[in-house]
């Protein structure tokens, strides 16, 4: 996969080429030629491209990356797969397999367990909605550092 994804007046070349390892591949972003970021990542879920309220970033199966023109970026591994990842406000809200995690920039500060795996989530005005593949729903706000269970 190679892609251009332009955030404002910049210009990111993104690539993620297969590794000689099966089930990883190389992730390269460049700006204007210049190398800003290369790791091997998992690549057995797509890469996601997000843009957030003070950032663009993207994500591979279990890694998290804040593009960044200063040529030092932002990045948190997670234990299980992401699904979709948002800007919560200083934070990022990390849809994993089973979890829903709030991510700062010195790692994780709270954590909601699901009883199964992901089916659906996304943002319902201030609140995650978040649903399982058993149909069970919980509705999350982010407060501070913390998940709080809301109702719809």
């Amino acid at each position: 996969m190679s892609a251009t994804y332009v955030v404002g007046v910049e210009r990111f070349e993104i690539a993620f080429e297969p590794y000689g390892e099966e089930l990883f591949a190389t992730l390269t972003i460049r700006i204007r030629g210049d190398e800003l970021w290369r790791s091997t990542e998992r690549s057995w879920r797509p890469v996601g491209i997000g843009n957030g309220t003070r950032s663009a970033y993207i994500w591979t199966a279990r890694t998290l990356v804040e593009l960044s023109t200063s040529g030092s970026m932002w990045s948190a591994k997670f234990d299980e797969d992401l699904i979709w990842v948002y800007q919560a406000g200083a934070a990022w809200v990390a849809v994993c397999e089973t979890s829903v995690r709030l991510v700062g920039t010195e790692g994780e500060v709270d954590r909601w367990e699901l009883a199964d795996v992901v089916a659906e989530a996304d943002w319902r005005g201030e609140k995650m909605y978040v649903r399982d593949v058993a149909g069970r729903e919980v509705f999350l706000r982010v407060h501070g550092d913390e998940f709080h269970p809301s109702v719809p």
